[in-house]
């Protein structure tokens, strides 16, 4: 699997690859007309949250939110996104950067905001199944060997800045229906 978050859950079942493969940033969105408070996680403790199914925030958070927050779980971003901003909720937790593209090509841009501080700051790591017939010594090795390298020399950042680019201009003018 490739961009996972690590979680002692998924570590039971999956090994991971290091280095990471990128880091990503995960925010509170909210309704540019409808905006509140928002310093620390616990200000969002008695208000409605949305975030997509089997999405993790990293380990802090997941537990608190489990314990203090109400956050419902939908299929989809744009699904969430359009929640916020019918005012069906008062906050969507995800990812900074896809959120925004998701905005912008919903034509939400100029009603959704991102605030911060960020809530999480997540490694993507690649990883394997424990059970995996390629889940093998020479071959983690190789991978392993092949990320570094990568990292070393710049290549996932400039393919998230090229792919980035090139989603923006095969999307460019379409709308995202459900």
């Amino acid at each position: 699997m490739a961009g996972a978050f690590f979680t002692n859950e998924r570590a039971n079942y999956m090994d991971y690859f290091t280095p990471v493969m990128l880091h990503t940033t995960s925010v509170v969105w909210q309704h540019k007309d409808k905006r509140f408070p928002f310093n620390k996680k616990e200000d969002l403790e008695g208000k409605w949250g949305v975030t997509v199914i089997n999405n993790s925030f990293g380990q802090e958070f997941d537990k608190y939110a489990t314990r203090h927050l109400n956050i419902l779980t939908v299929a989809s971003l744009s699904q969430a996104l359009e929640m916020l901003a019918a005012h069906r909720v008062d906050y969507v937790l995800y990812e900074k950067n896809p959120a925004m593209a998701y905005a912008h090509q919903m034509k939400l841009a100029n009603s959704l905001t991102s605030v911060e501080p960020y809530i999480s700051s997540e490694g993507l790591y690649l990883t394997i199944s424990k059970q995996s017939s390629c889940n093998q010594g020479a071959l983690k090795y190789h991978i392993a060997s092949a990320l570094q390298e990568m990292k070393q020399d710049g290549f996932m950042e400039q393919a998230l800045l090229e792919g980035m680019q090139q989603w923006d201009n095969q999307n460019s003018g379409k709308t995202f229906v459900n």
